[in-house]
């Protein structure tokens, strides 16, 4: 696997208030102004992170709804409503992705500012990989919740609490993973003021990533950017797991099956008790 990157976000910059309306009253022209080219490196790192981002969102999204009906928060059509509009939108997005390349003078401000562009290039191009993610397990959220619906049984209900549920924490997850191993891994070695401009770019514009230093502490050290990176694929793997043994089980399990269902209960509770840890320390 590349190397992987983290984020940490800033505090406020500077404004420049003017008497009435102004189309750019935060001072960003003067601040990038001042990162000269890192502006540049930033807007294409912009370009390939934002279609990623959004994708995330439309994802989360529909698998928040459906975790919604099996909680008796939602309705089973507007379950299937998210999962049918998502998997649309997805499926277009990955009809429409051309593979990138980067032009001569891209790979050279690049290289001045330590990014390999070979590497870089793998990463503007790794959209497709998620995107076939996302449509597979909507595909499978879609059947369980038909079979919901068509059979009424125990069985089937489990089933789509369990999927949708783990689906959820893999993708809060991915979430963590993005902003170490996808934006702080990048600038790892930026100084305080291109780090500014950096978050303060990606924070305008950004759904579904986050860069908020409520949430996450900016990593100055490529070691523990890649530690933490590598935290949440050991997570990642530990539900892939979780999800195989489930997946398992047959329909006389049904008490095997109720374990599995409090084993991810209780995973869920221990994310939200550290993150609300993790929220008091910082």
């Amino acid at each position: 696997m590349k190397k992987l990157l983290s984020v940490f976000l800033f505090a406020v910059i500077a404004m420049s208030v003017f008497t009435g309306c102004s189309d750019n009253p935060s001072g960003d022209d003067s601040l990038r102004a001042r990162v000269g080219d890192f502006a540049i490196v930033v807007d294409e790192f912009k370009e390939a992170l934002l279609p990623m981002d959004n994708d995330g969102y439309i994802y989360s999204n529909a698998v928040q709804t459906v975790c919604e009906y099996t909680d008796g928060k939602a309705t089973q059509q507007e379950a299937v409503d998210a999962v049918v509009q998502a998997y649309s939108e997805l499926e277009k997005a990955e009809s429409e992705i051309e593979e990138k390349t980067l032009d001569e003078e891209t790979e050279n401000i690049l290289k001045e500012y330590g990014i390999y562009p070979e590497e870089f290039e793998v990463f503007i191009n790794f959209r497709t990989q998620d995107l076939s993610t996302y449509i597979e397990n909507l595909s499978y959220l879609y059947y369980y919740l038909q079979n919901d619906v068509k059979y009424n049984s125990e069985f089937n209900t489990n089933n789509l609490i369990f999927v949708s549920k783990i689906d959820r924490l893999i993708q809060e997850n991915n979430r963590d993973y993005y902003y170490y191993a996808n934006i702080n891994y990048w600038f790892v070695d930026r100084t305080d003021e291109e780090v500014e401009y950096l978050l303060q770019e990606l924070d305008k514009d950004l759904k579904w990533c986050s860069v908020s230093e409520d949430e996450y502490v900016w990593e100055n050290s490529a070691e523990i950017v890649e530690e933490k990176s590598m935290e949440y694929i050991y997570i990642y793997e530990d539900y892939l797991s979780l999800f195989a043994e489930y997946l398992g089980l047959s329909e006389e399990e049904s008490e095997e099956m109720d374990d599995m269902l409090d084993r991810l209960e209780n995973i869920e509770k221990d994310r939200e008790d550290n993150d609300k840890q993790s929220a008091i320390q910082l």
